[in-house]
């Protein structure tokens, strides 16, 4: 069932967006979960950033409130939520413990450096090659993006979701780093 509700997802995208940009949109047959609950610890991460292939682990962030961000250059609801993503990165990056890690689910690593000349993402930046079919997606249960997730000091996930798309981001995050200064 879950197959076929990615094929016709796919079908319309192909006639809202054309054939030359869904060619950018990978399908996924993956069978939907239940998403990774609140309060969980989170999955272990293993990428090397795309700044110098530098593998970030939890025990280096471990104390920091920080963004997990799941996100594409071909997908217009990750677009749409950089100007909210670089605000707060403004407004939060000289807070104690604060980082942002974001992760592309684009087709090719290639894809990313075009897109950074306008969103310069100074953060971690991070490709997962397999895009949902990766293990880190998987860990994760992403099956759909833009996904953020907010992990705690602690290592667990304290938010996700709406809480952390738009104006909302701002918000959640100045309820988890109080004092952080």
């Amino acid at each position: 069932m879950m197959k076929s509700a990615a094929l016709v997802l796919h079908c319309f995208l192909s006639l809202s967006l054309g054939s030359a940009l869904l060619s950018q949109v990978p399908v996924s047959t993956s069978v939907i979960k239940a998403p990774l609950p609140v309060g969980t610890l989170q999955p272990l991460l293993d990428v090397a950033t795309l700044k110098d292939g530098h593998h970030p682990t939890w025990s280096e962030l471990k104390g920091k409130v920080v963004v997990v961000d799941f996100w594409a250059t071909w997908c217009g609801p990750c677009v749409g939520e950089m100007a909210s993503m670089h605000s707060a990165y403004e407004k939060f990056k000289g807070k104690k413990g604060f980082e942002i890690v974001s992760l592309s689910m684009d087709a090719a690593e290639n894809k990313i450096a075009p897109f950074r000349t306008k969103w310069k993402m100074p953060w971690i930046n991070a490709f997962i090659p397999g895009i949902w079919d990766a293990e880190l997606a998987k860990k994760f249960e992403v099956v759909s993006i833009p996904k953020p997730i907010l992990v705690g000091p602690d290592g667990t996930i304290v938010a996700m979701a709406e809480s952390l798309r738009g104006d909302e981001l701002e918000k959640t995050l100045s309820k988890y780093l109080k004092g952080s200064d």
